[in-house]
């Protein structure tokens, strides 16, 4: 009869004694038991010794970073070469000149956040030639407009037609000039004030990446990546915040777009602007011979 078990016993007889010999092919043998266990034993060993390895390593990285030369990127433009998983935090609205739509506070990392916030913001002039009596606004932060579409005066200003912002970005009436303002408010009088950057004769038809740090007493402008101007100012910002609004659709449809909307929630240093580059322009539109008005 066959024997039930996988395993063969071997008798073996030497002198007059009958030993029995295991069949080393029997998975459940002590030998085979105590060589896979020191196996599983050895693979472990040496898995704890890499993990003692990385850890090594990480430790001497850390170390280096903060002792000899940085390491480790902790926000985008930072010196180091290993950039971090979630160090970017910023965040990206209006991807395309056509998904423009107006976001509030709540939905961004400013919330009732008025001074010390970056943003950059991707434009395209697309005609010139439709010009307006009054400033021709791209991107403000602060109440709805007063006027949108119904005609201007030469008499308007910005604050005609945007009495309350935070910060606003607009094209001259008329010239190719962007600028850049923010509303400060006087202790005294308690009236408020306009401090603004100008950037001269922005291309037609090629986008420009804008890049802003609106501080407590302080305006800083970047134009694709590098510094254009910066400007302090002696009263403090005047405590406006509400929604992020894109150009009316008057101007949108006819003189320019914006684009990639991106905003931070704390100061941006100028390695970190000038790391994002250039924008890249949007569809040329052809230049219409028309005014807005």
């Amino acid at each position: 009869m066959p024997p039930t078990s996988t395993s063969s016993i071997n008798m073996i007889q030497k002198g007059g004694f009958m030993f029995s010999q295991t069949n080393s092919l029997d998975p459940y043998s002590s030998t085979n038991y105590t060589m896979e266990n020191g196996m599983s034993s050895g693979v472990l060993q040496y898995v704890f010794y890499f993990i003692m390895l990385v850890i090594i390593i990480l430790l001497i990285l850390v170390l280096v970073h903060f002792t000899i030369k940085p390491i480790f990127r902790l926000n985008p433009g930072d010196k180091g070469v290993i950039g971090l998983p979630g160090s970017n935090d910023s965040s990206l609205f209006w991807k395309t000149p056509d998904t423009a739509i107006t976001v509030k506070d709540l939905d961004t990392p400013l919330a009732s956040l008025v001074e010390n916030w970056s943003f950059m913001l991707d434009i395209q002039l697309d005609n010139p030639t439709a010009n307006t009596n009054a400033p021709r606004i791209l991107f403000s932060r602060g109440a709805q407009l007063a006027q949108t579409t119904k005609p201007f005066s030469k008499s308007d200003t910005i604050l005609t037609i945007n009495p309350s912002f935070n910060v606003c970005v607009f094209l001259d009436r008329i010239t190719n000039d962007l600028y850049i303002a923010v509303q400060t408010i006087s202790p005294q009088s308690n009236t408020p004030s306009i401090e603004l950057i100008s950037v001269p004769n922005i291309p037609v038809g090629t986008a420009i990446r804008l890049g802003v740090f609106v501080g407590s007493r302080v305006l800083e402008v970047y134009v694709n990546g590098n510094l254009l101007s910066s400007k302090a100012f002696p009263n403090s910002l005047r405590k406006v915040t509400g929604p992020l609004q894109p150009a009316p659709d008057t101007i949108m449809n006819s003189t320019a777009r914006v684009a990639n909307l991106r905003i931070w929630a704390r100061p941006v240093s100028p390695a970190e602007f000038r790391s994002y580059g250039s924008a890249t322009s949007f569809d040329v539109k052809p230049i219409q011979d028309s005014c807005v008005a």
